[in-house]
């Protein structure tokens, strides 16, 4: 989000910090009770985390999709929470510090603390997604690296102090990463946006540390037990909506698209089950929002798209 003035930078905070009204408020909370209550897990898990370990020696694993948007949104509130810069009291009230939107608060990334972020670029990556997560590094503060290669891969890359920072442009995609090596980053947690249903989710726990073989850092599943319908349920949450006429968080545009799980542009492709029947949209796909069977959330996977079980046509 770029810093167009005061007011905008006040309102992203705000939705920022009603992260928390969500389950403080009793009038969100009694709106959306069933989120209210993921939510709740979600923050309550996150602060058990950065308390345990340690704000600095925790990261975030950020790639731009669905599950680690709704990771990132929550991360921030939590640190504003814990940090004291929070808008919002424990009863989900204004605090009497907090800046309205006529008024003229710092940069909104002046009031975000830092978020040490690991970006594992997977080959092929759409331009479209990589310009979200650019967006992201600035509307979240993140102190984000880019890597390349597989999860264990970047992952061992990242904590040995590699990396390019932020999300090189096309050019240096083309190339051998010449950033030079750091000090070996002091990380013993990393969030990440796995979820149960997800491949080698089933038997994950809240937190759980890495096998032998990997790096040894414990991993935080913030919304391992959220399904398809809750992750939109937070991201078009209108509680959420930093701006006058948005649905609730920002997502990157693709989901729009139809597009329900992102991965490479040789693998990826619009949900067919979302294929658009009405007549003069020929080749459009409804938004991944409204997929309503979580099971075939990635049929648009693979090497070709996978045809699945029609859903019923909503009214």
């Amino acid at each position: 989000m770029a810093q167009i003035d005061a007011a905008s930078d006040a309102r992203w905070l705000q939705s920022i910090d009603a992260v928390y009204a969500l389950f403080e408020d009793d009038r969100l909370r009694a709106q959306y009770p069933h989120l209210a209550a993921k939510v709740e897990k979600a923050v309550r898990l996150t602060e058990e985390a950065y308390r345990d370990v340690g704000i600095p020696q925790c990261a975030l694993s950020f790639n731009g999709g669905k599950d680690c948007t709704v990771i990132v949104h929550i991360l921030a509130a939590v640190l504003r929470r814990l940090s004291g810069l929070s808008q919002l009291s424990a009863n989900g009230a204004s605090s009497s510090s907090s800046s309205s939107s006529s008024s003229t608060p710092s940069s909104s990334t002046s009031q975000l603390p830092p978020i040490p972020t690991v970006y594992i670029a997977c080959e092929s990556p759409f331009a479209t997604l990589e310009d979200f997560i650019r967006d992201s590094q600035r509307r979240y503060n993140l102190d984000l690296y880019t890597v390349r290669g597989g999860m264990k891969e970047g992952l061992i890359e990242y904590f040995e102090g590699g990396g390019d920072q932020g999300v090189p442009g096309s050019e240096a995609k083309q190339r051998e990463t010449t950033s030079s090596k750091r000090d070996r980053r002091d990380v013993k947690a990393i969030f990440i946006g796995t979820r149960r249903t997800d491949p080698n989710g089933e038997s994950l726990q809240d937190r759980q540390m890495t096998d032998p073989s990997w790096p040894q850092v414990e991993r935080i599943h913030v919304i391992l037990d959220w399904d398809y319908p809750d992750v939109w349920a937070f991201l078009r949450c209108p509680a959420l909506a930093a701006d006058s006429g948005s649905e609730g968080v920002p997502y990157c545009q693709l989901y729009d698209e139809g597009y329900t799980s992102l991965g490479s542009t040789f693998n990826t492709f619009p949900n067919p089950i979302l294929k658009s029947r009405e007549v003069g949209e020929k080749g459009a796909y409804r938004p991944a929002w409204q997929l309503e069977d979580g099971s075939s959330e990635r049929a648009g996977r693979g090497d070709k798209p996978r045809e699945g079980k029609e859903e019923k046509k909503e009214s």
